[in-house]
Parts: structure tokens; C-alpha cells; sequence
């Protein structure tokens, strides 16, 4: 996990919860590892929180526990915290909500009830939360037989794009589908990544390390030539001068 990604979670975590720093390190430490069991990036479910803090500041419970959890379960389904985010937001807009619900179940010739997923977005609940929705959205084969007006009402219900409901039946079917073995290779591909992520910051962090050391060696040497440019034109400026002065004669 990136330095800067760590420091800003440890500032949002801080501002909603009594708990150490230690005590939020060990939580991030512990949600990476939760990522890894899940066949996620940490380093990804890290950097969605990062960039959602005002939804974490909003539902956040136990120092964001509950939303670093939702976060995870977004990823495994080819999605981010900020989905889940625009899932909240839209739920809670009771009114409208209530109307895109009822379209759906117009359209789509079956109940779209979006009462419980409103429930659990409330109370911050966001793992039970993309669950719910999953099961309201139905199976890939079903949504791969609606029409276009259909994906789109069905899509307006829980506040997504037509592209993230077909990430997410997409997604639950290959994880519905999949065998031990192929768990097993996804949470080591997830490894990989973050493995080969880390290693790559760290590569950046050495290359900047040296650099600055460089500059530092040859700053003396900077210096030492811009003394001796300008002792060299204080001794050239009677001569400038000079010619300055006959070069109009001579012409």
C-alpha cells in the first residue's frame, strides 16, 4: 500500500474513530489481508477509501470497518467504493427512489423492491447492502435477455450505470461458478499484483532517493560554477565595457 494512501486513510480513520494509530494501522493491516483472502488487491480496496472520504466520514462505523468491508465486496464484483457510494446516495433519495423502483418493476414485468437495500444503505451496511442488490438485479442470463429501456430503468433503481449492473451479474456469476482452484488462483493473482505494486513504489521511492542524493553531491559543484561565471564577468566588464564604447568609433 502506497505511503500516501496510507497516511490519508489513517487521517479519515482518525477523524471518526477514538481508537490509537496503532490500533488503525493494525485495522488497514487486517483489511489487506481480508482483500487477499477475498482474491482482491489490497492496494486497489485501499485506494477507493482513499478516494471516497466523504462517503467514509458519512457511514463509517468502528473506524470504518463496515466500509473498508463494502469496499471489498465492490471489487469482487468488478466495481469500487465509489459504486457503492452512488448505490447510498440514491437509495436515500427516498422520493425518487421509491418512483425508479417502481418504473423497474414496470418495465421489467416483476417486483423491484428496493425497501431493504434503502434499510441497510441507512444503516451503513454496505457488504449486505451490494448483496441485496445483486439479488434484486437477478442472474446474468436474465439480464442478458432485457432490452435497452429495460437495463436502463433496471440500472436507475439502485443509482448505477447500465456497464456496473453488467460488471456485477457478470462478476457473481464467475464467482458463483468458480472452484476452489480458480479461488485459489485469483487470490494469488491478487498476490502478484500487489506484490508487484509494492515492488514497483518501492523502485520509485530508491530511484527519488538517489536522485536527491545526487543533486545534494553536485550542488557543491552548481555553486562553485556559478562563482567562477561571475568572478569571470566582474573581471570581463571593464573589457565589455571598453569595447562598447570604441566599437561605435571604429564603425
Amino acid at each position: 500500500i502506497a505511503g500516501s494512501t496510507s497516511a490519508t486513510l489513517l487521517g479519515i480513520m482518525e477523524s471518526v474513530s477514538s481508537a490509537t494509530r496503532e490500533q488503525l494501522t493494525n485495522q488497514i493491516k487486517a483489511t489487506a489481508e481480508l482483500a487477499r483472502a477475498a482474491g482482491v488487491a489490497p492496494g486497489q480496496v485501499m485506494k477507493d477509501i482513499a478516494e471516497n472520504t466523504e462517503f467514509f466520514a458519512e457511514f463509517a462505523k468502528d473506524g470504518g470497518k463496515n466500509v473498508m468491508e463494502a469496499a471489498i465486496e465492490a471489487r469482487k464484483l468488478g466495481l469500487t467504493l465509489g459504486t457503492v457510494a452512488n448505490i447510498s446516495s440514491s437509495l436515500l433519495d427516498f422520493e425518487s427512489s421509491i418512483e425508479k423502483s417502481m418504473e423497474a418493476s414496470m418495465m421489467l414485468g416483476r417486483s423491484i423492491n428496493t425497501d431493504r437495500a434503502r434499510q441497510l444503505a441507512l444503516e451503513g451496511k454496505g457488504v449486505e447492502l451490494m448483496k441485496e442488490v445483486t439479488s434484486q438485479v437477478g442472474t446474468e442470463a436474465e439480464f442478458n435477455e432485457m432490452n435497452v429501456l429495460q437495463r436502463k430503468a433496471l440500472a436507475d433503481a439502485f443509482g448505477l450505470q447500465v456497464s456496473e449492473v453488467g460488471k456485477m451479474v457478470r462478476e457473481q456469476e464467475v464467482l458463483n461458478n468458480m472452484t476452489g482452484e480458480e479461488l485459489a488462483a485469483r487470490k494469488a493473482q491478487a498476490a502478484i499484483l500487489e506484490a508487484t505494486k509494492k515492488k514497483f513504489m518501492d523502485i520509485l521511492a530508491q530511484v527519488k532517493q538517489i536522485g536527491m542524493m545526487l543533486f545534494n553531491s553536485l550542488l557543491p559543484v552548481f555553486k562553485l560554477i556559478g562563482t567562477a561565471v561571475s568572478v569571470l564577468f566582474t573581471l570581463l566588464k571593464p573589457f565589455i565595457v571598453g569595447i562598447s564604447v570604441i566599437l561605435p568609433v571604429l564603425m
